[in-house]
């Protein structure tokens, strides 16, 4: 995981869900999801971590992206499958 990505997830887990801030946090998320689902050179991403991080955004935060943040996931992380 790179640096930024790295930053993100600190943010996402220590700041922004345990602020309870929905909006901000979903946005972060799907940005998120979309650094880790764009395709880089190096360090590629590994499905595994993938899905660790969202588990353990997922367990700070406590919710779930709406259905439109869910739709906005899809479509960053469409390249990804």
């Amino acid at each position: 995981m790179n640096h930024a990505m790295n930053a993100l997830f600190i943010y996402i887990a220590t700041r922004l869900a345990a602020d309870d801030e929905h909006q901000w946090t979903e946005n972060a998320v799907i940005t998120y999801i979309w650094m880790m689902t764009t395709p880089r050179q190096t360090d590629p991403v590994i499905p595994l971590d993938f899905e660790d991080t969202l588990d353990s955004i997922h367990q700070s935060w406590g919710k779930v992206l709406s259905p439109v943040g869910a739709h906005a996931a899809l479509i960053v992380s469409s390249g990804f499958v």
